[in-house]
């Protein structure tokens, strides 16, 4: 979900039509929807800062880390921290 410094990193948010059997699925489907990847702010990143690529069903947005405000930062946030360990 992250690259730095040329360096990419992944880790997926537990969402869209591969998690549906999940029992949160919900949460994350509703993180997903508020995140709005759909118009994510413009993609503006500077030499060194973090870029995430973010990726829930068909939407993906590429968004450099001092950019993600609001419901994107916290499904990045939710993602880094709990993505894999919350079912």
């Amino acid at each position: 979900m992250r690259g730095y410094a040329g360096k990419r990193g992944r880790n997926d948010p537990p969402c869209g039509a591969g998690h549906h059997g999940r029992q949160d699925a919900a949460r994350w489907d509703g993180l997903a929807e508020q995140a709005r990847l759909d118009l994510p702010p413009p993609y503006r990143p500077h030499p060194g800062e973090p870029v995430y690529e973010i990726a829930a069903d068909e939407r993906v947005a590429q968004v450099a880390e001092g950019d993600l405000i609001g419901p994107l930062r916290e499904l990045v946030r939710a993602v880094l921290t709990d993505g894999w360990q919350i079912s």
